[in-house]
């Protein structure tokens, strides 16, 4: 037979159905197993989500246990700090308590030291009239007799008495500038005014008295305007020439100035025995005393040179010192420079006391203390015035009316036990006399405002006990100044 004749397909036989049974079962167990294998993998599927999240379950109850023992440790330590916070807020109540109470303390012992402050001034207040006054007579007293012809032991004995009186005055002086310094009721009056009245009248006053005991003594003039509290700044430069003299056995005492930039510089040199080094730090201390002054002079308390430093602190004026063992010491104090004219020094006479002499000077005394009267008449007649004294205002109006107006000068009290103050008083004086006569008000109080209130009238104030040299210079300076503007209003 040919290759290429067709072929004959066989008959099927019996083989050929079981296979075609075989096949057609297998295609339908793939289909079944693929039906399983989607199942299985789907029931996998279902089964590892619920593992994830039993493990996440499991991992969210380890994070709150761990959580909760956190907040459990937080609230105990919370327990513990609320009560510590109580312990503490207990505390603070108690030191709250405390404070309170110290506080009522404080406020009880400030208003006690108050008290005690306010009967302090009150009774130094009755020292400044009290004691002053009695002191102020004895003093005038006193330097009328020194002015007399006195045999030379009833001279020593009056010079020692003049001495004790002397020493009594300042420490009574210093005793109350520092209580009022302390107190704050001391303030300055700043002005300008001419350097050379206010040294010369302290020059005049210290010159006496370092020549009585045995020392030099120097004054160069100085024309310079300052601009200070006069009255302030002429106690911290007698206080300088106070201890020079005191503690300069022999040589000399110079009171000067001279100008550095804006400032000048008032000095005090002395030949003492100097201060060492190591002291110069506390000198200005209330009761420091570097050493003994000479067998012959009085002890002080020490608080010259703290009433100095006080007093240059209210005015912003610095001070200086410079010493050197066995050769001397100058204490000097910075005042500022004033641009405003300076008043025309007073005339010095022959004798140098400065205008002329007060020989046939017509004074009206007002004190109602008849001892200091007194003892005004007798220094003043000393001095060649004509004195008349009133212990009232209307004895004082009648004495105006006596003298017919021929009155030179007027020294008035200012605190008066009856009627008016001391400047109503002279007010009513001046007002009878057809020429104002100057007036000098004389007083214990040493405050600002007093001055400045007594200077707004017009009168010059002294305090209280008055010394004899500013007295006699004042009055000089007041009616000689009275004199000259009488002869310029009588000319042509």
């Amino acid at each position: 037979m040919a290759d290429d004749a067709p072929r004959i397909p066989a008959p099927p036989g019996p083989g050929d159905d079981r296979l075609a049974e075989l096949e057609r079962e297998t295609v339908r167990l793939r289909k079944i197993n693929a039906v399983l294998m989607d199942r299985v993998e789907r029931s996998m599927d279902v089964q590892g989500s619920a593992f994830s999240l039993f493990q996440t379950s499991v991992t969210l109850g380890q994070v709150v246990r761990d959580r909760t023992v956190e907040l459990s440790n937080a609230l105990n330590t919370l327990a513990e700090t609320n009560r510590e916070l109580k312990i503490l807020n207990e505390q603070l109540r108690r030191e709250n308590a405390d404070r309170r109470a110290a506080e009522a303390a404080m406020q009880e012992a400030k208003t006690e030291a108050e008290r005690a402050n306010l009967s302090k001034t009150k009774f130094l207040a009755a020292i400044g009239h009290d004691l002053l006054q009695p002191l102020n007579a004895a003093r005038l007293f006193m330097a009328a007799l020194l002015e007399k012809r006195l045999s030379p032991r009833n001279r020593a004995l009056a010079v020692s008495v003049n001495s004790a009186l002397e020493g009594v005055d300042g420490l009574l002086t210093a005793l109350l500038e520092m209580s009022k310094l302390d107190d704050g009721i001391i303030k300055a009056d700043i002005r300008g005014f001419g350097a050379n009245a206010l040294l010369s009248e302290l020059a005049e006053e210290y010159a006496g008295v370092a020549r009585a005991r045995g020392l030099g003594f120097r004054f160069v003039p100085c024309s310079a305007v300052l601009r200070s509290d006069p009255h302030l700044l002429s106690r911290i430069v007698r206080n300088f020439l106070a201890n020079a003299i005191r503690y300069t056995s022999d040589g000399r005492v110079l009171l000067g100035c001279r100008r550095a930039g804006g400032v000048v510089r008032i000095g005090v040199w002395d030949t003492g025995p100097g201060i060492p080094d190591d002291k110069l730090g506390v000198i200005f201390e209330e009761f420091q005393q570097i050493g003994p002054p000479p067998p012959d002079r009085e002890k002080g308390l020490g608080l010259g040179l703290a009433i100095v430093d006080r007093m240059a602190g209210i005015l912003q004026h610095p001070v200086h010192v410079r010493s050197r063992v066995g050769r001397g010491t100058v204490f000097a104090v910075d005042v500022p420079l004033d641009r405003t004219p300076a008043e025309p020094p007073a005339a010095r006479d022959a004798t140098g006391v400065p205008g002329a002499g007060l020989a046939g000077v017509r004074v009206l005394v007002i004190d109602d203390d008849p001892r200091i009267a007194a003892a005004m008449e007798t220094l003043l007649g000393g001095w060649g015035c004509r004195v008349v004294t009133a212990g009232r205002v209307a004895e004082a109006v009648a004495q105006a009316h006596a003298a017919a107006g021929a009155i030179d000068l007027i020294i008035a009290d200012y605190h008066l036990a009856e009627g008016p103050v001391g400047v109503d008083a002279v007010g009513s004086v001046q007002a009878l006399l057809p020429d104002r006569a100057p007036a000098i008000l004389i007083t214990a109080d040493r405050s600002a405002a007093l001055r400045q209130a007594i200077g707004r009238r017009g009168y010059p104030v002294l305090n209280k006990p008055v010394k004899p040299a500013p007295l006699r210079a004042m009055i000089t300076h007041l009616v000689s100044t009275t004199r000259r503007s009488r002869q310029r209003r009588a000319e042509p």
